[in-house]
């Protein structure tokens, strides 16, 4: 495989980077792992795995990747497509018959689980969207989905026309895994994935480990307390700290196949060779290339959705990963970037708002050498090349496909300049775009595409206004946070 450009680890600069941030953001414990070529160059851990009792933190403590298990998901259906087990085209419906779909569930597929497009949202229904957020009590054993689902499965958008991030869409394909394999969710994952691989320090039976990282979170902000009352929850007032700033997480069991993996900084640096080796033990490279080729992008220059894996560009290098959050506990990101031969996993033990642009971006901008964008500028003539710009943005489909917007940035407002200029201004309901941000040109070959200017960031965050089919403006999508809201009417 040709390189784009040799990447030098830094290793001495990380490691300090890395205590740089613990000790600014007063973050319990931080752990990053980079793998060059297929070997580990940097495996670094440095705080502590526990507050209360001083336990430094190791590459060998487990975290809980959450959402970076779907990745492994994935990998574990393509695996059932190559040996003629399953296909993409099965529809849901046809392999789970004792789950009942509201809806325009017709023709919704495994590719649409796959791709986030099946038309589900963050829940079932409505009544039981604040029951998706509290988990299983310690020894309650993992419910099926019809029992998880005893009023059915609400489909507010048809099959493969809109992208809505959907914990429960890879629920239903552990499901399906299980059926098609005869086993367990956890026993599935280790025999396709942990065991082929030598990840002994991994599960996906999410239950609490001795080598776990113990997990915090911080007094919630207006922001946090707001999302969790549009999920028909309330949060308890000052709560007791260990240490000032952190308050210890209770530990909540949630499901297997969409964000139960509990994986140590040493297996993920194992796991990044696999995928730099395109599934290598796993799937072959044929279907590891299908599962990384855009099957949802809505625009070239941002995210696009592959099977299982989100496709961005970043550093100006084509990349695939994955994030994962556990609410209230842990926070982790995987990106690959196979032009480089680079695999890159940090992890973090507490629940920290914005920690992509307060960590996760400075340790790979550290680790590519890349300069702070500029700030300003270049915003003269906007108005003249899209005078329609202006306007309020709303997600598309009901109040479950909505959800994420809504208890994220809530609605984005773009408006005209602050009468200095004739550029354009991006303002969210909540979050750090609320006081509003400039928006400049990203470059002359695409006059939708602007760079989100926050000149403190190491890496920019990208909008891209999206034409419909006559050319008028019909929405827009943000690389980070990943939004995709309509032009409302």
């Amino acid at each position: 495989m040709s390189r784009s450009t040799a990447v030098a680890v830094d290793a001495p600069g990380l490691r300090r980077r890395m205590e740089e941030l613990v000790e600014r953001w007063s973050l319990p414990g931080l752990g990053m792992a980079v793998v060059v070529d297929g070997e580990t160059a940097f495996l670094e851990a440095v705080g502590l795995a526990e507050i209360e009792s001083a336990t430094p933190l190791t590459p060998t403590n487990r975290q809980r990747i959450a959402s970076i298990t779907k990745t492994m998901t994935a990998l574990s259906v393509m695996a059932l497509v190559e040996e003629g087990r399953l296909r993409l085209e099965d529809e849901v419906a046809d392999l789970l018959p004792d789950v009942v779909f509201h809806g325009p569930a017709a023709g919704m597929t495994v590719e649409h689980l796959l791709t986030h497009t099946s038309g589900i949202g963050e829940a079932p229904s409505l009544e039981q969207l604040a029951g998706e957020f509290e988990g299983r009590a310690p020894g309650e054993p993992p419910p099926s989905i019809a029992e998880r689902t005893p009023n059915g499965i609400v489909v507010e958008l048809e099959p493969g026309s809109n992208w809505v991030y959907a914990n429960l869409g890879y629920a239903l394909l552990g499901e399906i895994l299980q059926g098609v394999e005869g086993v367990t969710i956890d026993e599935v994952l280790a025999r396709r994935v942990f065991r082929p691989l030598g990840m002994t320090g991994s599960d996906a039976r999410d239950e609490p480990h001795g080598s776990l990282a113990a997990g915090y979170r911080r007094p919630p902000s207006p922001d946090v307390r707001e999302m969790w009352a549009r999920a028909g929850r309330s949060l308890p007032e000052d709560e007791p700290t260990v240490d000032g700033v952190n308050i210890r997480n209770e530990y909540r069991h949630f499901y297997g196949a969409d964000g139960g993996a509990q994986v140590s900084l040493e297996d993920m640096a194992r796991y990044l060779a696999c995928l730099l080796a395109q599934g290598r033990g796993v799937v072959t490279p044929a279907a590891f290339e299908a599962m990384t080729r855009p099957r949802w992008a809505p625009h070239p220059a941002l995210p696009a959705q592959g099977l299982g894996f989100a496709l961005q560009r970043r550093f100006g290098r084509a990349s695939f990963g994955h994030g994962g959050h556990i609410l209230g506990g842990w926070l982790s990101s995987m990106a690959v970037f196979p032009d480089d031969g680079l695999g890159v996993a940090v992890h973090l033990n507490v629940d920290l708002e914005d920690w992509r642009v307060k960590v996760e971006r400075e340790l790979l901008a550290l680790l590519f050498g890349a300069p702070r964008p500029l700030g300003g500028g270049g915003r003269a003539g906007v108005m003249k090349v899209r005078p329609d710009a202006p306007g309020r943005y709303v997600s598309a489909g009901g109040k479950l496909t909505a959800f994420r917007v809504a208890t994220g940035t809530g609605p984005l407002t773009v408006a005209t300049g602050d009468g200095t200029s004739d550029g354009l201004r991006l303002l969210a309901r909540r979050g750090r775009w609320k006081d509003g941000v400039d928006l400049v040109p990203a470059g002359d070959d695409d006059p939708l595409l602007f760079r989100v200017d926050e000149p403190d960031l190491a890496e920019p965050s990208h909008l891209a206004f999206l034409p419909d089919e006559d050319g008028s403006i019909a929405g827009l999508v943000v690389d980070d946070p990943h939004v995709r809201v309509r032009r409302a009417h």
